[in-house]
């Protein structure tokens, strides 16, 4: 036995003497979900830096108008700092850097990169913080998005500029604006999947009310002869929330018995501000699905997202107060003449459908 044990001990110093710098222990099993890495952007300036650290984040979105920074709904998964190498992966520290005379952010997971900034000081990088793992692909990102960074070094009064991206559409984009693609920087442990928000009216109190989960989608439909509920062939494209991934912002729903209305918001204010007050009569549903959000300009920045409009009619009527929720600007337009409140871009869809 323990002649085994030696064998076994030699085999593994061996193994370990094959990895990449950098890489330090093995990983049994990848995982299915990653811990989030949010790409912001700032309105000012138009740059954009990655963030992870709960603390970091929370300062920021706190003070993002003054600072002009933002979340774009782009959303990363690192490999935490849990699992080193495995089957075609090893994963590395993500290197953050900042350099003042040019106002630009740098991230990098590449060892020598990330080794050479730190030990050359006077190059103006100054660094940040490396305490996220992500990972580096040893020959392909397989079942992984591959995540690429691209460069700008058209020098302005706002500094040259990188971003990360692992749209393709947005990656040709850049390069039209003349942008260098770096190559693949990590690979996005993203479990993060489109989930399908259908709409629904109802035939006798003419209101509107947005489904996103399966079961209920399931009850609703097999009962539509008795409610009245049914789908108006509008869909908009959200995504699943999982445990260690929330991509943009949950959509909270509530309904109010005393109006039989049913409101939706995927802004925090509104939806913190709703659950905080139990005797506000809105009575809180659900908020596991997650979408994208505008800027403070009330924009849908991010590639092919379509704005979704909410509106709103004060009308007392049998049926209640209504909120519908459009992308479809004639439909908007409708609702404008007849009197309804356009309350802002709610939220900015992934995808949309309308009925054929």
């Amino acid at each position: 036995m323990t002649h085994v044990k030696l064998r076994f001990l030699a085999f593994l110093v061996a193994a370990l003497a094959l990895l990449p710098s950098g890489a330090r222990a093995f990983c049994y099993s990848l995982p299915s979900s990653g811990v989030p890495i949010y790409e912001y952007v700032n309105d000012v300036t138009g740059r954009y830096v990655l963030l992870w650290s709960g603390g970091e984040i929370a300062t920021i979105d706190a003070g993002s108008a003054e600072t002009g920074w933002h979340r774009t709904g782009n959303v990363f998964g690192g490999a935490g700092n849990f699992c080193y190498y495995f089957g075609g992966f090893f994963n590395l520290p993500m290197c953050r850097f900042y350099a003042p005379s040019i106002n630009a952010h740098f991230l990098t997971a590449r060892t020598s990169e990330c080794d050479g900034l730190r030990r050359n000081t006077g190059l103006g990088w100054i660094f940040e913080r490396d305490d996220m793992q992500v990972f580096v692909p040893t020959s392909g990102c397989g079942r992984y998005k591959a995540v690429n960074r691209f460069y700008s070094g058209a020098s302005s009064a706002s500094g040259v500029a990188h971003r990360y991206t692992a749209d393709p559409r947005v990656g040709a984009s850049l390069l039209a604006q003349g942008w260098i693609d770096e190559g693949v920087e990590f690979c996005s442990v993203d479990d993060s999947v489109q989930q399908a928000i259908y709409e629904y009216a109802n035939d006798e109190t003419g209101h509107y009310l947005l489904l996103w989960d399966p079961a209920e989608i399931a009850t609703i439909d097999a009962g539509s002869a008795q409610t009245k509920w049914h789908r108006t062939g509008y869909v908009f494209g959200a995504f699943s929330v999982r445990p260690n991934i929330v991509p943009g912002f949950r959509l909270c729903r509530f309904y109010a018995p005393s109006i039989n209305a049913h409101f939706l918001t995927a802004r925090a204010v509104e939806c913190d501000g709703l659950r905080a007050i139990p005797g506000s009569g809105w009575i809180y549903e659900r908020n596991d699905v997650s979408v994208h959000v505008p800027d403070a300009a009330g924009e849908c920045g991010g590639y092919l997202q379509t704005p979704v409009h909410r509106l709103h009619s004060d009308v007392q009527t049998a049926g209640g107060v209504g909120y519908r929720h459009t992308a479809d600007p004639s439909i908007r337009a409708a609702l404008l003449a007849q009197g309804w409140t356009d309350e802002g871009v709610a939220f900015c869809a992934a995808s949309y459908s309308a009925p054929h």
